[in-house]
């Protein structure tokens, strides 16, 4: 081959690579600008706080407080407080306790004082059946009988009794309480029937 032909081979290699060259640059900065377009672009800045050193804190030693005894609450006012309580409704008893007891007293004596108006009255009616046998008088004979019986509701008597001395006495006074018969009935408001005993004096005048 001639120098000529050799000369023309290679220009035309050269330009040929010259070509390529120029192309694939074309395209790497086509494809590079293009990434570059759909790449995010983050801004980042870098910023330096120089703060000052913190000197670390000396912890000092905190010496625990005494704790203070809690005095317990004395008894006597605990007591006091109880017995103040408990007084209120203790001296409420009482003294409705008290009323009741009076009342009760009241109508005991009441009670006592109507059963002694009709056990006088009784004896009222019997002294005025009573009589002194003659025998008994001409010969001086006086003294205390002690009648005994009991009084029913509707004023009969059983259990008649006559303690004395003198027999004549004694006759006489049972004679007396069976002269009066029969008593007094017994009102509604006492209760009977009634254990009687009481002495029936002879004296002569």
């Amino acid at each position: 081959m001639k120098l000529r032909d050799k000369q023309i081979n290679f220009y035309t290699f050269l330009f040929s690579l010259l070509i390529h060259a120029a192309l694939f640059i074309q395209f790497s900065d086509a494809a590079m600008s293009k990434s570059q377009a759909q790449a995010p672009v983050y801004d980042t800045r870098v910023s330096l706080n120089l703060l000052k050193p913190v000197k670390p804190e000396i912890q000092q030693e905190i010496k625990p407080k005494p704790v203070k005894k809690i005095k317990p609450v004395k008894k006597k006012r605990e007591k006091k407080l109880i017995k103040k309580v408990k007084e209120q409704p203790v001296v409420q008893q009482a003294v409705a306790k008290k009323v009741a007891d009076e009342v009760k007293r009241d109508k005991e004596a009441l009670s006592r004082q109507r059963r002694q108006s009709y056990l006088d009255y009784v004896l009222t009616h019997i002294e005025g059946h009573k009589y002194y046998p003659h025998s008994a008088r001409l010969r001086n004979i006086e003294g205390s009988i002690q009648v005994s019986f009991v009084l029913q509701k509707d004023g009969s008597i059983s259990e008649l009794s006559a303690n004395g001395s003198s027999i004549l006495l004694r006759r006489a006074a049972k004679g007396s309480v069976n002269k009066a018969l029969p008593l007094p009935a017994c009102p509604e408001d006492v209760e009977c029937p009634i254990q009687v005993n009481y002495a029936m004096q002879f004296q002569i005048k």
